[in-house]
């Protein structure tokens, strides 16, 4: 059964996403395409006749107040507000969003308000939010996007499985209890960009022994390290470190320059 794909920002990316699941009828089907800068017939000529990837190889046409394609009618709708999109109407299994403007968690959330099961933001996400990745039990490692710069409270807890995690160049916060009950994570090392490690962020992380600070001490919280023992790499010009260690941020540390 093909996947119900709905399309939010029918520009470049939009239209991208248009053309792959149309030549893969039996693997997608597109129900629906929001746009509330591009009218019917504008959209039907951008798919005709792209510069780029040259003519549409198939039939296309409005019709009804409806785009038609290869003889299906997809709905068209014209919102602003991604929570008034009917995606849940037209049963829209998956929503791509490709607007460039609901990238982080919470703002691409009002699609599945909407009505639709699951969201694919095209654009880098700048946040990963609240209990985002709670409790994905297979889940062994994580990249941040470049762009990432924060991670809400609980954003991986209780992913018992994970490993290991790559922090984006341009982290600055991670959240509450963003890594509790990670009880596999060993070892990590945070960029120079971090500002501030909020409470409990690393509480009930039982194997983890080193944290590698690349920068200036950030704002710890308390027992924001966890209450196991653990060693603490900080670099040794780095500034703020004296005042970092007389706070209670987690169990028994062993703080170390290098």
């Amino acid at each position: 059964m093909a996947i119900k794909v709905g399309i939010n920002g029918f520009g470049r990316i939009g239209r991208l996403v248009f053309r792959a699941a149309v030549a893969q009828p039996e693997k997608f089907e597109i129900v629906g395409i929001n746009d509330p800068f591009i009218n019917l017939d504008y959209m039907v000529y951008m798919v005709k006749y792209d510069s780029i990837h040259g003519k549409f190889d198939g039939c296309i046409k409005a019709e009804n107040g409806k785009l038609v394609v290869n003889g299906k009618e997809i709905s068209v709708f014209a919102e602003k507000d991604p929570a008034q999109i009917p995606w849940g109407t037209v049963g829209a299994d998956y929503v791509v969003e490709s607007t460039g403007v609901f990238c982080t968690t919470e703002k691409a959330s009002a699609h599945i308000a909407a009505g639709a099961k699951k969201v694919v933001i095209s654009a880098g996400i700048t946040g990963i939010g609240g209990a985002s990745f709670w409790n994905c039990q297979n889940l062994t490692s994580v990249f941040l996007a470049s762009t990432v710069t924060e991670l809400g409270t609980c954003a991986f807890a209780d992913c018992i499985c994970l490993k290991s995690i790559t922090f984006s160049a341009k982290t600055k916060i991670i959240g509450a209890e963003a890594f509790q009950g990670c009880t596999n994570l060993k070892e990590i090392t945070l960029p120079a960009s971090v500002s501030a490690i909020r409470f409990f962020a690393f509480e009930g992380c039982k194997k983890l022994k080193k944290i590698t600070f690349k920068g200036n001490a950030p704002t710890i919280e308390q027992y924001a390290l966890g209450n196991t023992s653990l060693s603490i790499f900080y670099p040794s010009k780095a500034s703020g470190w004296v005042k970092a260690k007389q706070n209670p941020c987690g169990g028994k540390i062993i703080w170390k320059s290098y």
